[in-house]
């Protein structure tokens, strides 16, 4: 099992289902600090936890243990088109016509290669749809990991938690540069004009939340503040260009949660 990939998709779905690790944790009789772990791939659920955590995330064993959900390509359609020309073939044989069965077999073997079109199709759409949301999963997480360490540092300046934040802001940097690129590589010209500007003014806030670290409390809190607003702007730009980003909700849920910690009296805390 991939500890790492579980962990992020219990992270989605406790996210989608506006869940915090709390509120997961007393359901299935945990601490939150186990789901916590789990989140960051630290550990593994026990077994005996899978049903009560599938039930509470609104997913199956076989997803959590996948790490990801199990879709069905949909193939009502080819099976509608390939049940009528058999039919047809049937019933045209019966009439011993060589030209009608010959013009049969042509559908038949058309109907053959439309479904395995279809399939491919639909494969290459939902493994595509996949990619997006792992990436775009990962971001958001780390995003909200990297909050999590600030309020820390806030509450208590030590050089541990210093570290943690600064190695965060740097996979930050390195996930959305990754998930901008899978973007571009899907859907090309469309993620043009406000969308690059987007990318950017997100990459230069976390930079200068990243040379804030050791330095500067005042320009962290600054930065993350800015950070709240370049995701709303981002997923704006997205939702205009009219493609597949990822997970609406699971933006949505991750959104309220940044916001939530903004709340926070931040003034006071240094």
């Amino acid at each position: 099992m991939d500890s790492y990939k579980i962990g992020k998709f219990i992270a989605e779905k406790r996210k989608e289902k506006n869940l915090t690790q709390r509120a997961l944790a007393e359901k299935i009789g945990v601490t939150d600090k186990a789901i916590s772990k789990w989140e960051r791939g630290l550990s593994c659920p026990d077994i005996s936890l899978l049903l009560p955590l599938g039930d509470a995330l609104g997913v199956n064993v076989t997803e959590l243990l996948n790490g990801g959900a199990i879709e069905d390509i949909n193939v009502e359609l080819s099976d509608d088109i390939l049940v009528s020309s058999v039919q047809n073939y049937i019933r045209d044989t019966n009439k011993k016509s060589k030209k009608i069965i010959a013009a049969v077999s042509l559908a038949l073997a058309a109907v053959f290669l439309f479904t395995s079109f279809m399939f491919h199709v639909e494969n290459e759409r939902q493994q595509q749809h996949r990619q997006i949301d792992m990436a775009f999963s990962d971001l958001l997480c780390e995003i909200e990991m990297s909050f999590d360490y600030f309020r820390e540092l806030s509450i208590d300046k030590n050089d541990d938690i210093c570290r943690h934040l600064d190695k965060s802001t740097s996979e930050v940097l390195r996930l959305s540069e990754k998930y901008k690129s899978l973007l571009f590589m899907y859907y090309g010209k469309k993620m043009e004009g406000n969308i690059c500007n987007e990318f950017d003014k997100l990459r230069e806030d976390f930079l200068f939340i990243h040379h804030s670290v050791d330095c500067d409390s005042d320009n962290l809190k600054i930065g993350f503040e800015k950070v709240i607003k370049d995701i709303a702007d981002l997923e704006s730009s997205l939702d205009n260009s009219g493609v597949y980003y990822g997970s609406k909700e699971l933006s949505k849920t991750t959104l309220q949660h940044l916001k939530d910690k903004d709340m926070y009296d931040w003034e006071g805390i240094f």
